[in-house]
């Protein structure tokens, strides 16, 4: 799953991959100095930008391998880790957006996607220009993995 998006404000920016046994989740946000700041579920919490580049749209990326179950994730094409191990879910989805109805956050998102390797070879099953949508603190974008029905869970999304 990649997505270049810009954290405006806020906290619990949520864009997530679990396969039904584990859950790989970023929780993004930006704390009061500033800085752009990224909590990875069973790995820990790691500070990906301080200066102009927090505010800019950034690339994010998580790349789950079921040869040895571990993610990577990567901010702007650089690994932050490549032993993220998640931690233990049955969930079995795509996420993104506001993932937390108490704690506030605003995110841009300017493309969203979705890559399912069959064989080692990539075929890009979901994708979605999302440029011009802003999702406000209380929207979320969930996409389940069931024939890869895909749903909105919003209160308010801006176009």
């Amino acid at each position: 799953m990649s997505w270049t998006s810009k954290i405006v404000s806020g906290q619990y920016i949520t864009d997530y991959y679990s396969n039904g046994t584990k859950r790989f989740l970023p929780v993004l946000n930006k704390n009061s100095s500033g800085e752009l700041i990224a909590t990875l579920s069973g790995a820990g919490t790691f500070t990906l930008a301080s200066d102009a580049i927090a505010s800019a749209y950034n690339d994010y990326e998580v790349i789950y391998n079921p040869d040895t179950g571990l993610a990577t994730f990567t901010f702007n094409d650089e690994v932050i880790t490549s032993t993220w191990e998640g931690e233990a879910s049955s969930q079995n989805m795509v996420v993104w957006g506001n993932g937390s109805s108490t704690n506030a956050g605003i995110a841009r998102y300017e493309l969203v996607n979705l890559t399912i390797f069959a064989n080692r070879q990539p075929n890009s099953v979901l994708q979605r220009d999302t440029s011009s949508l802003e999702f406000d603190g209380s929207a979320e974008f969930l996409a389940i993995d069931d024939h890869l029905k895909v749903s909105f869970t919003t209160t308010t999304v801006k176009l």
